[in-house]
C-alpha cells in the first residue's frame, strides 16, 4: 500500500482491471506469497506476476493450462538472465511450457525500469501487435528488458464483434470465451446479474460447453441461486472440462452447498 514498491502492485492492478474491462475473467491475487502449487489455474490466456526468483507454484507442474496464444510475464530483476534450457529463470520455463510471447529482464533493471503491465494489456487489448505493446510499456529503450515472441503477434486486431461471429459460423468451441467476454463487458457495464443468467440459459453452447456452465454456475452462485449453481456446476463437469478446470468446479460445488452465514 506505500513505499518503494508499491508501484509494481498498482502496475499489476491496473492489468486486472484492463483485463476485466475486455471481458476476461481475472483472478487479482493480493496475498503476500505467490499462487500455491495446488491453486486451480486452468485455461491461462493471461498472466502477470511478481516476485519470485524462478517459476513457483502451478508454473512448475509438469502441465500448465496456457491457452493457444497466451501470454505471460513474471516481473523479476533476473527473469530473463538464461534462456538456455537450465530451468532457471521465469522466462525459459514459461516459453517451456506454453506460452506464445513473453517478457524479461536480463539483469537489475530497477523497478521502474521495467514493462508497465497495465499499458502493454491495455495497447495489446486495443489490438497493438505484441512488438508495438511492448515498445509503449516501457520507459526505456536500450535498457534491459528482452521482449521474446512475434512482434508482429496480433491476436486482438479482429473487433470483438467480428470475432466472435467468426467463431460462431465456424462452430468453433472456443467460441465459448467469446460468449463469456460479452457476459462480463455487460456486466461491467451494469447488466443485472440476472439478465446474464437467463442469457446463458437460453444460450445453446451453454449445454455444450464446460466453459459455459461453469460461467453460468458463478452468476447463479454470485447471486445465491445456490441449487442453480451446483446444477450447473455439475452440468460442466459432464462436458470434459480440463483437469484443473474439474478440481475447481469440484470445489464449487462444496462451497456452492454451504450453508450462508446468517
Amino acid at each position: 500500500t506505500n513505499g518503494e514498491y508499491k508501484l509494481g502492485d498498482d502496475e499489476i492492478r491496473q492489468a486486472a482491471n484492463v483485463t476485466r474491462q475486455f471481458g476476461f475473467d481475472t483472478i487479482t491475487d493480493d496475498q503476500p506469497g505467490t499462487f500455491a502449487r495446488d491453486f486451480p489455474m486452468s485455461q491461462i490466456a493471461l498472466y502477470a506476476g511478481w516476485y519470485d526468483s524462478q517459476a513457483t507454484g502451478p508454473f512448475t507442474l509438469s502441465k500448465v493450462e496456457f491457452m493457444p496464444g497466451a501470454f505471460a510475464y513474471h516481473l523479476y530483476s533476473y527473469s530473463a538472465n538464461t534462456l538456455r534450457g537450465t530451468n532457471e529463470s521465469w522466462c525459459e520455463t514459461l516459453l517451456a511450457k506454453g506460452v506464445t510471447a513473453t517478457m524479461g529482464c536480463v539483469d537489475e533493471p530497477f523497478l521502474d525500469g521495467t514493462p508497465d503491465m497495465g499499458i502493454f494489456f491495455a495497447r495489446w487489448l486495443q489490438g497493438a501487435t505484441f512488438g508495438e505493446a511492448a515498445f509503449l510499456s516501457e520507459r526505456a529503450l536500450s535498457w534491459q528488458t528482452t521482449v521474446l515472441g512475434d512482434p508482429l503477434y496480433r491476436p486482438f486486431g479482429k473487433a470483438p464483434r467480428a470475432q466472435h461471429e467468426a467463431l460462431l459460423a465456424a462452430q468453433n468451441p472456443l467460441v465459448a470465451w467469446s460468449f463469456v467476454r460479452i457476459v462480463n463487458v455487460e456486466g461491467e457495464l451494469g447488466t443485472p446479474n440476472l439478465d446474464s443468467i437467463k442469457f446463458l440459459e437460453k444460450e445453446p453452447w451453454t449445454a455444450r460447453s464446460a466453459v459455459l456452465s461453469e460461467k453460468l454456475g458463478d452468476l447463479c452462485r454470485k447471486g445465491n441461486y445456490r441449487p442453480a449453481a451446483v446444477n450447473a456446476y455439475k452440468q460442466a463437469l459432464k462436458l470434459h472440462p480440463t483437469p484443473l478446470q474439474r478440481a475447481r468446479l469440484e470445489s464449487a460445488i462444496v462451497e456452492a452447498k454451504k450453508k450462508r452465514a446468517p
